[in-house]
């Protein structure tokens, strides 16, 4: 039986952008998937919009304002999957990103290689996503990986990363502090535990 995939989407202040970004992880062509949606105290509609798009596949909680890691924290204690795909609540995947990753890499479920691919930038429309290749775009060793990040002040979009669960078990839980580098320090953790990049 193929992996599941587990999409994990932390929600906050986001009505502009959540449908948008629940709907590109519904309609994912890796078939076996759940969504998983934690509304982070919201003040705005996005908990009325999230929960618009319930289903047996994709769930909504909620909880009291407490940041963006203690919101992927109760989704990833919430997520059955084999794999884990974060994405942030004003961001968008390719409906064949999961596929690709899966069947392209030659996976195990329970594999310490990090999954990654490319990604574009874009701000209204993502039509006019830029796509910019950068020096870590490449099947590239843990140590690599992060002496380049550092060197080269470079980096990869959170959402680039498919993470089996293994690598998340080993990388351990997001800190729960209210950082603007959160995710970089939590995803040099997961390179860190890797044994390459892919």
């Amino acid at each position: 039986m193929d992996p599941l995939v587990s999409i994990l989407i932390p929600a906050y202040n986001a009505e502009k952008w959540i449908e948008q970004t629940i709907r590109s992880a519904m309609e994912q062509t890796w078939e076996r998937k759940e969504v998983i949606i934690v509304d982070d105290g919201s003040r705005d509609k996005t908990l009325r919009v999230a929960r618009g798009l319930e289903s047996p596949m994709v769930k909504v909680v909620s909880q009291e304002n407490a940041g963006g890691p203690a919101a992927r924290n109760r989704a990833l204690s919430l997520a059955q999957g084999d794999f884990i795909q974060y994405l942030d609540h004003d961001d968008l995947l390719d409906q064949r990103k999961i596929e690709f990753q899966l069947k392209g890499g030659g996976i195990e479920r329970n594999s310490r290689v990090l999954l990654a691919s490319e990604f574009g930038l874009f701000h209204r429309r993502k039509e006019k996503a830029m796509v910019c290749p950068g020096p870590l775009w490449r099947d590239i060793s843990p140590e690599e990986y992060l002496l380049t990040k550092f060197t080269s002040n470079t980096w990869l979009h959170p959402s680039v990363f498919l993470i089996s669960r293994q690598l998340i078990e080993l990388a351990g839980p997001w800190l729960e502090i209210r950082s603007p580098d959160d995710d970089g320090e939590y995803f040099c953790r997961v390179v860190a535990a890797c044994e390459k990049i892919k």
